[in-house]
C-alpha cells in the first residue's frame, strides 16, 4: 500500500467512528471489564491493574447513569459485612416476607422423622420421643421411658438406632449435637460423642437434687430441685474434682446464653411483691443478675427462645389463676433491645408453647401450638405492631399422634 493509500484509509477509518454514535455508558464499562479479565489471563501483575481500573470506570458510569437528585442505593463494590461493629437498632426493622406454606422444619410424626429433604427415619425402636437434636452425622433422640427416666439414642438415616443411655435420671444434649450430660443415680457426667459412642467422659458426685438442664459454653447449666433449695448453678468439669457448687436460689428459670458471651437470659424472682423478671445473669459470679426487667409479664417456667442473633425472645406469658394456659396472646414477643431500658418492651403474638421452639431464621419462630398446629411467629413485624403469627396443620399427623420438633442447632 502506497503512503497516500494508507493515509486515505485511515481518514475513511476515523470518519465512520466519528459517524457512529456513542456506545452506552454501560456497554463502554462491559468493554472495559472485558479487556481488564482478558489481560488477567494473559498476565496475572497487568491484570491485577486493570481490574482496578475497571472497578473505577464502572463506578464513574454508575453514578452518570444515575443523573443528578438520583440516589445510588449501596455501593457494589463494598462488603456491608465488613464491619463487625454494627450497632443494634433500638428500634424494631423490617423483616422478610414470609414464605409461603407452612415452615421448613423437621419433625416426627408418631414414630417418624419427617426431614425437609422428603426423607423418612423410623422410631419406633427407641420408644416415646421427648427431644430430637441434629448430630454433626444423624440425630440424637432423647426418650421418656417412664416416669422419672430417660434415655439417648444415636439415628442416623442409614442403621438401626443406637442405645447411647439408658435408665437415667436425666439428660441434656448441647447445640452442637456432641456433648451430652446427664446423671445417674449419685453421679454427674458429661461427655463427647462420636458417632454414637462416648470419646471422652467425666463423672463426679451429683449435688443433691441437682440434675443437667443446657451447656453454657464448657460449663453445664444444673437445676437444683425445690426440697433443696431451688434456683440454678454452673459445674465447670474441668475445675479440680470434687467440684465447689454455688447456686443462685432466686433463678426461676433460664432461657438460653446470649451471643458475644454476654451471659445467660433467664428468670429471676425479684420486685415488690416478688414475681418473675427477666434478667441477663453472669455466668462468672454465680449466676448473679446483672440487668433485670420486671415490665414483661413472663411465665415462671422460663419456657422460651431467644433468636440467633440476640435480639428477640418468643416466650410464654404469665397465666393468672383460673386463665386457660393456651390461646391468642399467651406468648409473648420480647425485644431485648429495649426492653432493659423501657417499661414497654414485649407484645402478645400466638398461643402458648408446646415443645422445643425452633428459630428457622434471625426473625421467624416455629413451635407448636397444639397437638398437630405448627405456628410461625415473625418477631420482628409483631414488634413493629403488625400482624405476625400463622397456623399451619403439621403434615402426615393423625388425630392423636404425638408431634416432636427437631430442635435448633446453631
Amino acid at each position: 500500500m502506497t503512503p497516500e493509500e494508507l493515509q486515505r484509509a485511515l481518514r475513511d477509518s476515523m470518519s465512520r467512528q466519528v459517524a457512529a454514535p456513542p456506545a452506552p455508558a454501560a456497554d463502554r464499562a462491559g468493554a472495559v471489564i472485558s479487556r481488564g479479565r482478558r489481560a488477567q489471563r494473559l498476565r496475572t501483575g497487568t491484570g491485577v491493574a486493570l481490574a482496578a481500573v475497571a472497578t473505577a470506570v464502572v463506578s464513574v458510569f454508575a453514578g452518570q447513569l444515575t443523573g443528578p437528585g438520583i440516589p445510588v442505593i449501596g455501593d457494589p463494590f463494598v462488603d456491608p459485612t465488613a464491619s463487625a461493629d454494627v450497632p443494634v437498632p433500638d428500634g424494631p426493622t423490617p423483616g422478610p416476607t414470609a414464605p409461603d406454606g407452612p415452615p421448613a422444619v423437621d419433625v416426627v410424626v408418631g414414630a417418624t422423622l419427617h426431614t425437609t429433604a422428603g426423607g423418612r427415619v423410623d422410631l419406633s425402636a427407641v420408644g416415646p420421643v421427648a427431644t430430637v437434636r441434629r448430630a454433626p452425622v444423624g440425630w440424637l433422640v432423647i426418650t421418656r421411658p417412664r416416669p422419672g427416666t430417660a434415655g439417648l439414642w444415636y439415628v442416623t438415616a442409614t442403621a438401626r438406632p443406637v442405645p447411647v443411655l439408658t435408665d437415667i435420671d436425666a439428660v441434656t444434649v448441647a447445640s452442637d449435637g456432641q456433648r451430652v450430660s446427664w446423671r445417674a443415680g449419685g453421679t454427674l457426667s458429661v461427655g463427647t460423642l462420636s458417632g454414637g459412642t462416648f470419646s471422652s467422659s467425666t463423672d463426679v458426685p451429683a449435688p443433691p437434687g441437682a440434675e443437667p438442664a443446657g451447656f453454657v459454653g464448657v460449663a453445664v447449666l444444673l437445676r437444683r430441685a425445690e426440697a433443696q433449695g431451688g434456683g440454678y448453678g454452673l459445674w465447670w468439669p474441668a475445675e479440680p474434682t470434687p467440684p465447689t457448687w454455688s447456686w443462685n436460689p432466686d433463678a426461676l428459670g433460664v432461657y438460653g446464653q446470649l451471643p458475644e458471651n454476654r451471659g445467660l437470659l433467664g428468670l429471676v424472682s425479684a420486685g415488690q411483691p416478688a414475681r418473675p423478671c427477666l434478667a441477663v445473669l453472669d455466668v462468672n459470679r454465680a449466676l448473679a443478675p446483672l440487668r433485670t426487667a420486671c415490665g414483661a409479664p413472663l411465665g415462671g417456667d422460663a419456657r422460651g427462645a431467644i433468636s440467633p442473633d440476640g435480639r428477640w425472645l418468643v416466650a410464654d406469658a404469665e397465666h393468672p389463676a383460673g386463665t386457660p394456659t393456651a390461646g391468642p396472646g399467651s406468648c409473648l414477643v420480647v425485644d431485648l433491645a429495649t426492653v432493659f431500658d423501657r417499661p414497654t418492651g414485649a407484645r402478645p403474638a400466638g398461643p402458648a408453647l408446646t415443645g422445643d421452639p425452633v428459630w428457622t431464621d434471625a426473625g421467624s419462630l416455629t413451635y407448636l401450638g397444639g397437638p398437630a398446629e405448627l405456628v410461625r411467629v415473625a418477631a420482628d413485624r409483631i414488634a413493629a405492631g403488625g400482624e405476625g403469627v400463622e397456623r399451619f396443620p403439621v403434615p402426615n399427623a393423625r388425630a392423636g399422634d404425638p408431634v416432636v420438633l427437631v430442635a435448633d442447632t446453631r
